[in-house]
C-alpha cells in the first residue's frame, strides 16, 4: 500500500475503487461526475505510475543484493 500512496488524489481513490473495492468505471464516472472516458484515463494513469514506481523498487532492491 506504500505505493498507492505515491499516487495523486484523484487517480489513488479511482483505483482503490476500482482494483479494491470492485466499482464498474461507470460506477465510479457516477459518483465522482465524471465521464467513463476520464475513470478510464486516470485508471491507466494510476496503473503506469504504479508500474514504474514499482519498477524502480526492483531495480534498488537488485543493487543493493548485488
Amino acid at each position: 500500500h506504500h505505493l498507492l500512496s505515491k499516487l495523486p488524489e484523484h487517480e489513488r481513490a479511482i483505483f482503490i475503487l476500482s482494483a479494491l473495492e470492485g466499482f464498474t468505471a461507470q460506477e465510479i464516472a457516477t459518483d465522482f461526475g465524471l465521464t467513463q472516458a476520464a475513470v478510464q484515463g486516470r485508471l491507466r494513469s494510476a496503473r503506469k505510475r504504479l508500474e514504474q514506481a514499482q519498477g524502480r523498487l526492483r531495480l534498488a532492491a537488485e543493487r543493493s543484493t548485488a
